[in-house]
């Protein structure tokens, strides 16, 4: 099947689609999924359900998967241009029993995705401190969106030092430009008498509380366990990643990797939600989609892909019956 997508044609975008819409598709029928507001500040007004949500979620998965895909192709960190990437993410989202619907974490893997981008453009424009300004934004966004995600804070930071010099002037756009989105949501909430509120979720109140009763369900000990794999894939096989024929790529997926590394910390703020889980989403899908056009034997490959293309489909449909 992996065969299916190893070049960047249109039509092959096609099948895209519809790997994607059977893999998501039980997001239409299955019940709603406990609710995630209380997890970040901005979390209240992004949660919903019913046909326009489930919609509003479909479209939003498919921009993150070709996001993530033209990330890839756009800063050359594979081997070839093709689509592994983008259905590595819609398997990603799909692995989780209950985790397919419209919630903050989707929205703030959307906003890592844009700190991605600019991560690297700060790294192409290193005389300029717009991109970085740019990718601290995106990263203070994420964390209005769902609060745990500033547990990738030090990732970012070492990701900075990583892809650029230290200097104060960065540091100190670093901290303007990724405070602009707390900022502008704590005025809103004094401005409408909420602040009570606003400082409940900031004083880490919630999202610290952790919930590991619902790792009894099998299948949701199943999908746990290949995105074990999926780490220790990456552990494994990263030096064959970083085989490039240039420094700035080399320091492109270092980056991910950074990511990665710091991804299990998402589980202190585990609350037995499985949406929760795809917060460690964009590093994992990111390097599994590179591992595949990396091996040497292909069958390996689809191998490892259909016995994750199976996890995710039982955990999705299992409950529909």
């Amino acid at each position: 099947m992996l065969s299916l997508f190893r070049n960047n044609h249109i039509i092959t975008g096609f099948f895209v689609l519809i790997y994607g819409v059977l893999l998501l598709l039980p997001v239409f029928f299955l019940s709603d999924t406990a609710s995630l507001a209380d997890l970040g500040p901005l979390a209240p007004y992004f949660g919903g359900s019913g046909l326009g949500a489930n919609l509003l979620f479909l479209l939003l998965a498919f921009v993150l998967a070709f996001g993530l895909n033209q990330l890839v192709n756009r800063f050359r960190l594979g081997r070839q241009s093709t689509f592994f990437v983008a259905i590595s993410s819609l398997l990603g989202l799909a692995l989780f029993p209950e985790s397919l619907g419209l919630s903050p974490v989707l929205l703030g893997n959307l906003s890592l995705l844009l700190c991605f981008y600019n991560l690297y453009r700060s790294y192409e424009q290193k005389n300029s401190v717009l991109p970085l300004s740019n990718a601290a934004l995106f990263m203070g966004l994420s964390m209005q969106f769902y609060l745990p995600f500033a547990l990738y804070l030090p990732a970012f930071l070492l990701a900075w030092i990583t892809l650029r010099p230290i200097s104060i002037r960065d540091f100190s756009v670093i901290l303007l430009s990724g405070s602009i989105p707390a900022f502008l949501t704590g005025t809103a909430y004094f401005l409408f008498d909420h602040w009570g509120d606003f400082a409940q979720s900031y004083a880490f109140s919630n999202w610290l509380h952790r919930d590991f009763s619902s790792l009894n369900s099998p299948f949701l000990l199943a999908s746990f366990g290949a995105a074990l794999l999926i780490f220790l894939l990456s552990w494994a096989n990263f030096q064959t990643l970083k085989q490039k024929t240039t420094i700035k790529e080399q320091k492109f997926l270092q980056l991910i990797f950074i990511f990665l590394f710091f991804a299990p910390l998402q589980l202190l703020a585990y609350q037995g939600i499985p949406a929760q889980l795809t917060a460690c989403l964009l590093p994992m899908a990111l390097l599994l989609g590179l591992q595949w056009q990396a091996w040497k034997n292909s069958r390996w490959a689809e191998l490892w892909q259909l016995l994750f293309l199976a996890i995710a489909a039982l955990a999705q449909y299992y409950p529909l019956f």
